[in-house]
């Protein structure tokens, strides 16, 4: 997906609305709106409702929510304007080069216990599966999977993580988002910053709809964590 620099979405320019999307993942709040955008509250939740009522977002309610605290995730439509160009397409060699750097990550993501989640399957989709010499993106699901299968442990062990990266600095804003930050810092590492990367979830709606490939399974005789 590519759009025009000029463009607004919500009355906002889109590559704000772009970053609050790709930063937020599956727990938007206020708080990311405030904190990336700049808005107050009142504002913030404006912005949030009717990016909502134009499909970008949805409730999650899969999360606990207070009278005071809610959360979306992002859509089909939000997951591409999350992944949306304002940059000119890359060589297929350099596509081919960031490829080699993630898969690099995702085993030493597997092999580092300072990482409580695993990578279980990557997944690659999008213009570099075609011919092309340039490709606008390099497009990756991935699939993670908690490392201890204990659901009481794997939240104990994602909360003394938390705890300290919050002593080195990190700052939370509630509870919820410190027992998400080990599964976070995976996807964080993966990424490396890397503008052509573009993840998401191995259960995003638009595999169905697009062409895939398989390119990494965590071998089988290690069965994923049961839910906690």
């Amino acid at each position: 997906m590519r759009i025009q620099p000029d463009a607004l979405i919500a009355g906002f320019p889109a590559n704000r609305i772009r970053e609050l999307l790709r930063q937020s993942d599956d727990f938007l709040s206020c708080h990311h709106a405030t904190k990336i955008l700049g808005l107050d509250g009142y504002k913030a939740r404006h912005l949030l409702e009717r990016l909502d009522q134009e499909g970008f977002i949805e409730r999650n309610t899969d999360v606990p929510t207070s009278e005071t605290e809610h959360y979306w995730k992002r859509t089909l439509k939000g997951n591409a304007l999350s992944k949306a160009l304002f940059s000119r397409p890359v060589s297929r060699r350099i596509a081919e080069k960031r490829l080699s750097e993630f898969m690099n990550r995702v085993h030493q993501v597997n092999a580092d216990s300072r990482f409580l989640y695993r990578v279980r399957k990557v997944i690659l989709f999008g213009s570099f599966l075609t011919d092309v010499p340039f490709v606008g993106d390099l497009d990756l699901a991935v699939e993670l999977d908690r490392k201890e299968p204990d659901g009481e442990k794997h939240a104990d062990m994602a909360l003394a993580r938390a705890t300290e990266v919050a002593e080195k600095g990190r700052r939370f804003s509630n509870f919820v988002e410190m027992i998400y930050f080990a599964e976070q810092e995976v996807k964080l590492f993966l990424k490396a910053r890397s503008r052509i990367i573009q993840m998401t979830d191995s259960r995003d709606g638009i595999l169905k709809m697009a062409e895939y490939r398989v390119i990494y399974e965590y071998p089988k005789d290690n069965p994923p964590a049961s839910a906690a």
